[in-house]
């Protein structure tokens, strides 16, 4: 347990590349930026697809009965 601290624990701001993996560490962070912002946009749009297919595409929100 004592070697998991360590590894884990930094000073400063942000924390050392390592903590990112193999892989993201030898991104810049000028492209880990945009590429979680491009991510996160992908994941918003899908989730509001997946919402509409499930509501049906041509009833709106005031349509739908709630079974509560």
């Amino acid at each position: 347990m004592k070697m998991m601290e360590e590894s884990t624990y930094w000073e400063g701001k942000a924390p050392p590349s390592v903590v990112l993996g193999p892989f993201l560490s030898k991104i810049p962070s000028g492209v880990l930026g945009p590429a979680s912002l491009v991510a996160l946009i992908v994941v918003r749009f899908l989730n509001i697809r997946f919402a509409k297919k499930r509501r049906g595409e041509g009833e709106s929100a005031q349509e739908i009965e709630v079974d509560a």
